[in-house]
């Protein structure tokens, strides 16, 4: 005797098609399974082909949505697609850290690069504030996600060691021309990123140390 995978409706007069489903409930469902088809092949194409990440990332959550409807019919063994949406929904989380890596790698990139070439102190910090605020805004895109959080982090790390870097350098400059006390005021402000930095300063105590010795050796001159 047969049964309505959907509807639950069976009897000796009731037949069902390929899918198992009843003259009701067969145009319904298949029409519905056709819309939402048709909506994840073309939002598949735009997370594939697209240039711009939150219409990628927005795809990615519209194909999901679609693929979780059409999973309550795979989940009552109704002949849904090929690949499966449980298949479809596995692979785009995949998909989805993988754009988002590649985008948070981007900002990283970027951020960290100008803020090498930047030729003051304060363009420094401009360019990595930036990187920064770029990487608040993809999480208000993405909500929250460790990885954004960790590039935020990672960031305000590179910040601080290209500080470092940057005031050494115009330290030695200085020192070279004889010039000691613009040179004392740099090694100074290297002194203070060292300080004041979120690393436990034992672990860079060599670089303290001799930080102070320059700084007192100058001081003397």
């Amino acid at each position: 005797m047969a049964s309505c995978k959907w509807c639950k409706n069976s009897g000796m007069f009731v037949k069902v098609d390929y899918r198992g489903l009843c003259k009701s409930c067969a145009p319904k469902v298949s029409f519905e399974l056709q819309q939402r088809a048709r909506v994840i092949e073309s939002s598949l194409k735009i997370v594939n082909d697209g240039k711009v990440f939150k219409t990628r990332w927005e795809r990615c959550e519209l194909v999901l949505d679609h693929a979780r409807q059409l999973q309550r019919y795979e989940q009552m063994d109704i002949s849904v697609s090929d690949p499966s949406p449980s298949t479809v929904i596995a692979n785009l989380e995949e998909v989805k850290e993988e754009i988002l890596a590649e985008q948070i790698e981007l900002i990283l990139k970027d951020s960290i690069s100008k803020a090498k070439l930047a030729k003051t102190d304060s363009s420094t910090t401009a360019a990595i504030n930036k990187g920064i605020t770029k990487l608040e805004n993809l999480s208000e895109i993405v909500g929250d996600e460790d990885s954004v959080f960790k590039a935020i982090d990672k960031l305000n790390s590179q910040s601080n060691k290209i500080l470092y870097s940057y005031f050494i350098e115009k330290a030695k400059k200085f020192e070279f021309k004889e010039q000691y006390s613009k040179a004392l005021d740099q090694y100074y402000e290297a002194l203070y990123v060292l300080k004041t930095d979120d690393v436990d300063d034992a672990e860079q105590g060599a670089e303290i140390k001799e930080l102070e010795l320059k700084i007192q050796e100058l001081k003397s001159r």
